[in-house]
């Protein structure tokens, strides 16, 4: 699977050692990141301004950047427990919107009061962690979300025509729209081998 990770970027020093145990834990489970903004980060935060460091972020390329990655991303994990960062609460509601599952991971002992904080939604799972458990609750995650365990959706743009044929379909078969649809795939994947 493809993971978007999220997480304030203003104490990187403090939290990059947290950063890294979710972001290794990911690739050890076989998943990637599709977008390693914590390793960037920390590069530009180490290099002295006269080599390049420090120098301040285009901000509307890191909104298009991070909008892109997590459309393309299949989840979400999120570090949400620096309260005052309005990035990552919208970063989770852009990919809840997206009807992307995210994990809200908030660190034992504090208790942010920031926009994620007030999310409820079906595909959102929040959860306490300490030093000994993280790792697991994010392969508890991925192993849940899993995309071959999964039925997946998309959109399905068809013309006029085709679509009076399919609900006439739908209609004779007693199937819905859906399954005369998947019916046909099976059967054109089975005439192939």
């Amino acid at each position: 699977m493809i993971v978007f990770f999220s997480g304030s970027s203003r104490n990187l020093k403090e939290d990059l050692s947290t950063y890294r145990r979710i972001t290794n834990a990911i690739r050890l489970d076989g998943h990637a990141l599709h977008n390693d903004w914590v390793e960037t980060q920390w590069l530009r935060d180490s290099t002295p301004v006269e080599n390049g460091g420090g120098r301040p972020w285009d901000i509307e390329s890191i909104v298009r950047e991070v909008e892109l990655s997590i459309q393309n991303a299949d989840v979400l994990i999120a570090e949400t427990s620096d309260g005052s960062a309005f990035g990552v609460g919208y970063e989770v509601a852009l990919g809840l919107q997206q009807k992307k599952p995210v994990l809200a991971l908030n660190k034992k002992g504090t208790s942010p009061m920031s926009y994620s904080s007030g999310l409820r939604h079906a595909l959102l799972t929040v959860k306490e962690y300490e030093d000994n458990n993280l790792e697991k609750l994010v392969h508890d995650f991925l192993a849940e979300n899993e995309i071959s365990t999964k039925d997946l959706r998309f959109n399905f743009v068809i013309d006029r025509r085709l679509y009076h044929y399919l609900r006439w379909k739908s209609y004779k078969t007693r199937k819905t729209k859906a399954e005369v649809v998947r019916d046909l795939l099976d059967k054109d994947m089975k005439d192939k081998d």
